[in-house]
């Protein structure tokens, strides 16, 4: 059942020499989102001028299927965005969606859906997402599922598939080749790419490109 795969489990070390651990299942509830979810607080999405990411992102908005509103950034390739600004004598203008889809052809994308924790603009991701433009030259597109950040509605497995399509959609719409798009899933995040990948093998649009992080549990025994 699809809905096993939203399934998680909290780790609790307990005190002693045996370094015992027990596993406890969250109720996908739990999972998709705590009463903490929604940090960084500020309302407004917008990237600042002292971001890693300043001056090649922008902050837009996805519709969904069923018309939720998706908050989301896109980030350039810093391969393109360096060329572009020299070619174009552009400094910090805001970008426009023509540079977007030109970026999209000549880059590899990556769509980046998170954890259940707080929300695309935590500090953390906002350094990955400048990792992935610098190292790998490629475009970012992070989302945030419905109900967190400035995006609306509620989450639900049903939802973040929806969610997950709305982004792929986006790309594709925009000119993004489907072997040129890269899915990487964080935590929750990897839930999310595996049914978005199911979906799009039901369609016979197979997505060989993928990245799943996650933060399984070591138990250190002593010797």
């Amino acid at each position: 059942m699809l809905c096993s795969s939203l399934v998680s489990y909290i780790c609790i070390k307990l005190p002693g020499p045996y370094g015992l651990i027990i596993i406890l299942p969250t109720s996908t509830a739990l999972l998709v989102r705590p009463s903490y979810i929604n940090i960084p607080q500020c309302s407004q999405r917008h990237v600042h001028d002292n971001s890693p990411t300043a001056h090649k992102a922008m902050n837009l908005n996805i519709t969904t299927s069923d018309n939720e509103t998706l908050g989301a950034w896109f980030i350039l390739s810093d391969a393109f965005y360096q060329e572009f600004s020299k070619s174009s004598g552009r400094s910090s203008r805001p970008f426009v969606e023509e540079e977007i889809k030109k970026s999209l052809q000549e880059h590899p994308t990556i769509i980046f859906f998170h954890g259940n924790a707080a929300n695309r603009v935590a500090p953390y991701r906002v350094s990955l997402y400048s990792s992935l433009s610098t190292r790998l030259a490629a475009n970012v597109l992070a989302i945030d599922y419905r109900g967190f950040g400035d995006s609306t509605g509620a989450p639900s497995e049903t939802g973040l598939l929806r969610d997950g399509r709305a982004a792929w959609d986006w790309l594709i719409s925009r000119g993004a080749k489907a072997d040129s798009i890269v899915i990487m899933g964080h935590s929750l995040g990897t839930s999310v790419s595996a049914l978005l990948g199911e979906q799009l093998a039901s369609e016979g649009r197979p997505q060989h490109q993928w990245i799943h992080q996650s933060h399984p549990c070591v138990a250190r025994h002593p010797p």
